[in-house]
């Protein structure tokens, strides 16, 4: 059986009871992070422009535009959304995908659950269906995609998204053969857009492209339905090797779940998952000592080989810069014992304590890094960071982290994710609303209709 028609047939016949309990679990747990932060991102410039866009527009008001006021489109629901989740870099993380499931999955089983008043097991089905495709196909031609200059969130996205609202449409399988095709050619985001609004432009735009894709060819639209197996198609020019093994991904699908074998990292700072290990190790580094950054001799943030070209702002200009800076996530770490949305303002940024300290910081591969891949089999280290500072006075700190606080090997507690969603969401929502939400989505799966939860989610 062919990859594409093996991954249709899976997800038409799947159903929640199919479904193991921890994995529904991880997928609530990870469909509320990203509602938190989606909830603070919708103030963002790039948020605001998207939605001054849409409601430019105008069209039928189906979905909700969480974290705001307006309703909209599905796609353009799905669209607002996605950007303001991805906006503040706080959102998830898979290492088989390097990318961000949820950002392009929540937005469009909200959006695609409104507009055909879905209930909460199936909302939850898609997200795991979605998530489980998407890092199944990244498995396949990842890490080269990524390293190539693909934005996995993205291209993965996009078919992740189209069977998720698939499956909420109640496609059949030939349908959703067909939304997988006509969603490759909606495929795309090149990573020399990070740093920029356009990263997270592209989460909205998969997510958009999905919904789309199932929209359209529910209604009868076609495109070729061998589209992941055949030359000119998905794997054949998004990967670099001549030849992949389709069958193991075809052959592996639900088993196990990828939300509980590669598992989801939820951050902890508001900037790239390739940072976040070098500011848990600076953070550590400052409560040895009691020195000032005018103490500081100099910074050496040593990385892995993909870092370096991720992290390309040493002097970074704007806050969307910084967030792909290990330079500034760790001088600022250094500097303020912490690193929050407040640590990513043009204020900040242009502080001159904070430039004189990055110009004695330099980031480089370490030698005893340079061989750890993110996709690696040992897991033990995922964007590892080895931080050492060094004192005017001689005295000198190394600390190493291999793996941030939130890692899927390092993970949050439960209280701590329900902790970092009310911090979030209550900068926007009232207390009520807050509590109410989180109670809807700690059990999902027995909202009646998701557009109770919706409405919970509006300020």
């Amino acid at each position: 059986m062919e990859l594409t028609e093996k991954i249709a047939g899976f997800v038409t016949r799947t159903n929640f009871q199919d479904i193991p309990g921890e994995v529904i679990e991880v997928a609530k747990n990870a469909i509320t992070d990203c509602i938190g932060v989606t909830i603070p991102g919708t103030r963002e410039d790039a948020s605001k422009i998207i939605q001054k866009y849409i409601q430019g527009i105008g069209g039928l008001p189906n979905a909700t535009v969480i974290g705001t006021q307006i309703k909209t489109t599905g796609p353009f629901a799905s669209l607002a959304n996605g950007v303001a989740a991805h906006v503040l870099d706080l959102d998830d993380v898979n290492m088989v995908l390097i990318g961000h499931p949820s950002v392009v999955l929540m937005p469009t089983v909200l959006a695609s659950g409104e507009i055909s008043n879905a209930n909460g097991k199936d909302v939850l089905l898609a997200y795991i269906l979605g998530f489980e495709v998407m890092v199944k196909l990244a498995s396949l031609i990842n890490p080269d995609h990524y390293e190539h200059g693909w934005h996995s969130t993205s291209t993965f996205g996009v078919l992740g998204a189209a069977v998720a609202a698939a499956k909420i449409f109640k496609l059949n399988t030939n349908e959703t053969r067909q939304a997988i095709g006509l969603a490759t050619s909606m495929a795309g985001g090149v990573r020399r857009n990070f740093g920029t609004m356009t990263k997270s432009f592209h989460a909205g735009n998969a997510a958009r492209g999905g919904l789309e894709s199932a929209m359209l060819c529910g209604m009868g639209f076609s495109a070729h339905s061998q589209i992941l197996d055949k030359s000119m198609g998905f794997v054949d020019i998004f990967g670099t090797k001549t030849q992949y093994n389709l069958a193991s991904v075809a052959d592996f699908l639900g088993n196990p779940y990828e939300l509980i074998s590669s598992g989801v990292d939820f951050k902890r700072y508001p900037c790239c998952g390739a940072v976040q290990s070098a500011v848990d190790a600076a953070i550590e580094i400052r409560k040895k000592s009691d020195f000032s950054d005018t103490d500081i001799e100099s910074v050496e943030c040593g990385e892995n080989l993909l870092g370096p070209n991720i992290l390309v702002y040493p002097f970074p200009k704007t806050p969307l810069e910084a967030k792909f800076s290990v330079e500034y996530g760790v001088c600022r770490a250094l500097m303020d014992g912490r690193l929050g949305l407040e640590e990513f303002t043009d204020g900040k940024i242009k502080d001159k304590k904070l430039q004189d300290l990055l110009k004695k910081t330099r980031s480089f591969v370490h030698p005893d890094l340079q061989n750890v891949r993110p996709t690696e089999e040992d897991k033990t280290q995922r964007f590892p960071a080895i931080i050492t500072v060094k004192l005017k006075d001689g005295t000198e700190f190394t600390e190493r982290v291999d793996n941030a606080k939130g890692r899927w090997e390092n993970p949050l507690s439960q209280e701590e994710v329900s902790e970092k969603y009310r911090l979030y969401a209550g900068m926007h929502l009232d207390e009520k609303q807050v509590e109410s939400s989180l109670n809807f989505l700690n059990n999902l799966e027995d909202i009646k209709d998701i557009s109770d939860l919706t409405d919970q989610l509006k300020a």
